[in-house]
This record gives structure tokens, sequence and C-alpha cells, in this order.
């Protein structure tokens, strides 16, 4: 095996966990419409069927996760020089007024360009949702205790709408976006040959509606 098939391995896998039942792989594929990450699931024993479910994320929609995470690993690594900076420590504390109206416009215009980011890659903006909600659960959770302050319990709970509201619009993007095969569980009976006929595709009904059906 050479260098490059050595780091190809290496970067995309396949990656193995477990060992015994279940047995879990999973291989990362590049394609031309994008990346696909393949998990199969199975056991040792070959009568038992195979799981594979392959979920594609097109070179688009990689790239404003890969955007999302840099722009909040910044903010995250940086947050206290920011919060200390002339703009935030100075000028707002002494200019309130206009420091709210600012951030009241700036809500309106990201306001509107989540909506229309939801538009148009409703996937990946469910994603960033759950991920939002996970991460602002866990930030007021730190806060929780020991005093139990009820409005931190109201801000849980909002969090927990929003991980809700991401998770319905991930499945809803995976049944109304029909253009891409986002989305495919294969069923191989025990005792198949791998790639053989024997692969079956679930059928829609148990993956989802489409739209207006």
């Amino acid at each position: 095996m050479n260098v490059w098939k050595r780091l190809r391995r290496a970067v995309l896998g396949p990656y193995r966990f477990g060992a015994g039942a279940p047995e879990l792989e999973l291989t990362i594929d590049l394609r031309r419409a994008g990346t696909a990450l393949i998990v199969e699931a199975g056991t040792s024993i070959e009568t038992l069927p195979k799981v594979i479910v392959t979920l594609l994320l097109p070179w688009v929609e990689l790239a404003v996760i890969a955007v999302m995470v840099a722009v909040g690993g910044v903010v995250i690594r940086f947050r206290q020089p920011i919060a200390g900076s002339w703009l935030i420590a100075e000028w707002a504390a002494h200019h309130v007024p206009q420091a709210a109206t600012a951030i009241g416009f700036l809500a309106f215009v990201l306001g509107c360009l989540l909506a229309f980011w939801k538009r148009r890659q409703l996937f990946v903006y469910g994603v960033a949702e759950v991920v939002f909600g996970v991460f602002s659960a866990f930030q007021i959770a730190l806060l929780l205790w020991p005093n139990g302050d009820p409005g931190k319990f109201v801000a849980l709970a909002s969090a927990l709408y929003v991980v809700s509201r991401g998770a319905g619009n991930v499945a809803d993007a995976v049944t109304k976006e029909m253009a891409i095969e986002r989305l495919r569980v294969e069923v191989v009976p025990g005792g198949s040959p791998p790639g053989g006929s024997a692969v079956q595709p679930l059928p829609p009904s148990l993956l989802g509606k489409r739209a207006g059906a």
C-alpha cells in the first residue's frame, strides 16, 4: 500500500467501531455531487441482516458548514477579547439607546438572511438549529445550579424548542428535496454477497412522504 492509499484510508476510512453486536463501519466517499457518509451496521453473525445508510452532503452545503464551524470557533475562542473590546465595553455601555437600535436593525437583517438561507438550504439550516439548540442548552445548564433560577428553566425549554424545530427541518429536507438523493437506506439480508441483488432499499413510506402526498 503506497503513501497515497494510506493517507486516503486514514482520512476517508473505513472507521470501525465496536466488536460483536452491533458493529458499525463509517466510510467517507467523495463524489461529484458531494460527500457521502456511509454507515454500515451489522454483526459478526452472517445470518443476520446488515443495514447500510448513506447520507449525501452537496459541496455547497459542506462549504457552508465549514464556514459556520470556523466562525463559531473564532467567536467562542475569542469571546472574552470581543466582550472587552472598545465597541462593546465602552461605546455600547455609554450609548445604550443607539446600541439597542443597532442591535435591533442587525437582528432584522440577519433574520431576513436566515429566512432566505432556510428556503435555499433547509437541511443545513436544520442542522445548524440543532447544534445551536444543544449548545445553548449546555450553556444554560451550567448556570442552573445552585440557585435554580426559573428564568433559566424557561431558557432551557426554549433551547429544546429550537432543537425540535431543527430536527423537523432536517426531516422535511430529506423528504422534500427530492432532487437530491440525500438519504438512502438499504438492507442486505444475511448470507447475501455484498453488492449483490439482495440489497433491498427500504420503501419511501418508511423514510417519509413526498411533499403534497
